[in-house]
């Protein structure tokens, strides 16, 4: 699993990502987190992700993928205070051509977390790692191994403060709040 779909580590403090390659990536099992480490993450291609899943979603016994069918993708985080002082942000993608099953925790496959706030800038800084990889599926499509290429439109979810934050969108009581539209809240 380390071969097919490999963890890659990043600082969310500096603007270099470290994308290691398989002899000096270190091993995520093995890190110990102190309160000087904080805001240390790791995370996985998407594309790494869905050369797994995309043929057991296209072979089984009722297939959800077709030749030809596009595959939609939902992005998805949100941020969680484990203990007093320590924050963690997670990112997550669904393939919402499985319906219902999206539902069902396995059926969400993790792409990054890390632990830090879930600010504007951390975001921002995350959404980094995965600019060029999102450009290239939505342009492209996704290539298969055996070169079907499968068109791919994502979408993008989480509560009110992630949605916001990763929008650049102002607070809840600011004069233009909504996620939507350019209303003035009065």
């Amino acid at each position: 699993m380390k071969i097919l779909v490999p963890i890659k580590s990043f600082n969310i403090c500096s603007t270099a990502i470290n994308n290691y390659g398989d002899d000096s990536q270190q091993n995520i099992s093995e890190v110990e987190f102190d309160d000087e480490e904080v805001g240390n993450g790791a995370y996985r291609s998407i594309t790494s992700l869905l050369d797994i899943i995309v043929p057991i979603l296209a072979t089984s016994t009722s297939p959800v993928l077709k030749i030809g069918n596009k595959i939609n993708i939902r992005i998805s985080g949100d941020g969680r205070n484990v203990g007093r002082k320590q924050k963690h942000v997670i990112l997550t993608m669904c393939i919402l051509n499985e319906g219902e099953m999206v539902l069902n925790p396995t059926h969400q496959y993790s792409i990054c977390l890390y632990i830090g706030k879930e600010s504007y800038d951390s975001l921002s800084t995350v959404s980094a790692i995965f600019l060029q990889e999102l450009e290239q599926l939505k342009t492209n499509g996704y290539k298969a191994s055996n070169n079907t290429i499968w068109p791919v439109e994502f979408f993008f979810s989480g509560d009110w403060k992630f949605v916001a934050l990763a929008l650049g969108i102002n607070a809840p009581t600011s004069n233009y709040f909504c996620l939507y539209c350019d209303c003035h809240k009065d």
